[in-house]
């Protein structure tokens, strides 16, 4: 698991959002992103690290959040510790797969029950 606090704004990133992703998923590792926005006018801000944060997040299991100081800071660490208190570990071996050019393996897991939740990672990198 990995908590990245954060404005969202790219100064000195020698990484590409790719290489970004791919290395999460490699690692394994759970994007939980807590995006601080110093500035509240959306006018003119670049938003391009947020979304590219969100959408890690997204990928490898885990969730992007957008505090403020206070009760929203503590909602979302709160939301992130009862997210690592309620996993489940599924795993499975998968067997004459077909040829792929692209080395991501898509997997989606789907939950019957409406109260129920699954946050998964949306695939993996194969050894092709």
């Amino acid at each position: 698991m990995l908590v990245v606090v954060t404005d969202g704004g790219d100064t000195t990133s020698r990484k590409n959002y790719h290489d970004a992703l791919r290395a999460a998923h490699e690692a394994d590792a759970v994007l939980y992103a807590l995006v601080v926005i110093p500035i509240t006018n959306d006018a003119g801000r670049n938003i391009g690290g947020e979304n590219a944060l969100t959408q890690i997040s997204r990928s490898t299991g885990g969730r992007a959040f957008f505090p403020s100081a206070g009760p929203t800071l503590d909602r979302a660490l709160t939301d992130i510790l009862r997210d690592l208190r309620t996993q489940y570990l599924l795993t499975y071996y998968p067997k004459n797969l077909p040829p792929s050019r692209d080395a991501f393996r898509r997997v989606a897991v789907k939950v019957r029950r409406t109260d129920l939740q699954a946050s998964t990672r949306d695939g993996y990198y194969g050894d092709d």
